[in-house]
């Protein structure tokens, strides 16, 4: 009998592989077409010129990131008025990012929702080449800040809708509601179904909870791999594959380190010690990873792993890097004869960034604005400075 050599047998593989991937792309597009027909024939003009434009990047922002189409869609088009405001018509900024993008950035008004009002104020935005480019980029800044870690792999729309706006992404109060109203009345769902079905990513429903994995007989656009979530009742962190270390990891209200904890915690009235326990185990990091998520996952806190591997940005992990897990918690209650709270007194300090607000940073290291008002003498909240290094 003729025997096969293993490079022939190799080289067939590749073949039959490149065939398989080339034709799971060639239905994925035929069936984005299908639905570009349909927003055509359903809305307006205006309407269905931009959500043609911006499904193919929303799909695949799934595969590439497991960001949820149906959420960069929505927000898209809230942020930006459905393309048409100053900042996306001019600057293809769609969601409103703040900071600077390869050095570009525009001085522009905007409001800020604080104290029960809103209020107009200056900042800077990221300048973009185009929609797509913006795409990408928000895509990228929501996988790689550890701030929206719990939206990598979220398969359910809805309660995307509202942990995008608990993360910190905006100020409006109705943020959410308003981001629910979009997805329902264009349909976006349909989007996310189509990610799911040609990334092989299986979704399972536990109560009102949707957590999503890859298939191992997903298509070889998809790489990116489940990783290991806390409880069944949690939204699946999928690792993406993009790299986990970015030069523009500041967020839409900027990332002023989330991984620091709230200062204050609470005392009971009755006595108890504190307890111990500690394990130790490594961890090879891989793509998408963050130690929010690692953190999550092994049921330890951001700044144990942090403090046991000597990492001074908790914000910035590399691929292949291999940290010590100390799964160890603590708890320490003091002993009170009513309940009360009390404030650590350890002192922090942070630099504004450019993008940052008094709102975002506060939001972050868990204070009020007004806390920071006053240790810090600024008496217009909505005055900071890049470059201020702020009491916390």
């Amino acid at each position: 009998a003729a025997s096969i050599a293993v490079s022939e047998v190799n080289s067939i593989m590749a073949l039959v592989t490149t065939s398989s991937s080339t034709s799971s792309q060639a239905a994925l597009e035929a069936a984005i077409g299908k639905i570009e027909a349909e927003n055509t024939a359903n809305y307006s003009s205006k309407v269905s010129t931009f959500l043609n434009e911006i499904i193919e990047s929303a799909i695949n922002g799934w595969t590439q990131y497991k960001i949820l189409p149906s959420l960069t869609a929505a927000q898209a088009i809230l942020e930006s008025g459905w393309g048409t405001s100053t900042l996306a018509s001019e600057y293809h900024n769609l969601f409103g990012i703040k900071g600077s993008y390869n050095g570009q950035t525009v001085d522009m008004p905007t409001e800020e929702y604080y104290s029960g009002a809103y209020h107009e104020i200056d900042d800077y935005f990221r300048v973009y080449a185009s929609d797509s480019e913006n795409i990408t980029d928000y895509e990228e800044l929501l996988s790689e800040n550890s701030r929206y870690s719990n939206l990598i792999g979220e398969a359910d729309a809805a309660t995307a809708a509202e942990e995008i706006y608990e993360d910190g992404y905006a100020t409006d109060p109705d943020y959410t509601e308003e981001l629910e109203e979009i997805i329902n009345e264009y349909n976006l769902t349909a989007w996310d179904s189509l990610a799911f079905e040609y990334s092989g990513t299986v979704v399972t429903t536990t109560g009102s909870t949707s957590t999503s994995s890859t298939s191992s007989s997903s298509s070889a656009a998809s790489s990116a791999t489940s990783s290991s979530t806390s409880s069944a009742a949690s939204s699946a962190s999928s690792v993406s594959s993009s790299s986990a270390t970015s030069s523009n990891a500041s967020s839409a209200t900027s990332d002023s380190s989330s991984a620091a904890s709230s200062a204050t915690s609470s005392s009971t009235s009755s006595a108890s010690s504190s307890s111990t326990s500690s394990s130790s185990k490594s961890y090879t990091v891989a793509s998408g990873d963050t130690l929010t998520s690692i953190a999550k996952s092994y049921g330890t806190t951001v700044s144990a792993i942090a403090t046991a591997n000597n990492i001074s940005n908790p914000d910035y992990i590399y691929v292949g890097e291999v940290l010590t897990i100390g799964s160890s918690t603590s708890t320490s209650t003091s002993t009170s004869s009513t309940s009360s709270s009390s404030t650590s007194s350890s002192s922090k300090s942070y630099t504004v960034a450019s993008g940052d607000t008094l709102t975002s940073i506060a939001k972050s290291y868990g204070v009020s604005i007004s806390t920071l008002a006053k240790l810090n003498n600024i008496s217009n909240t909505n005055l900071i400075y890049a470059g201020t290094t702020l009491k916390i």
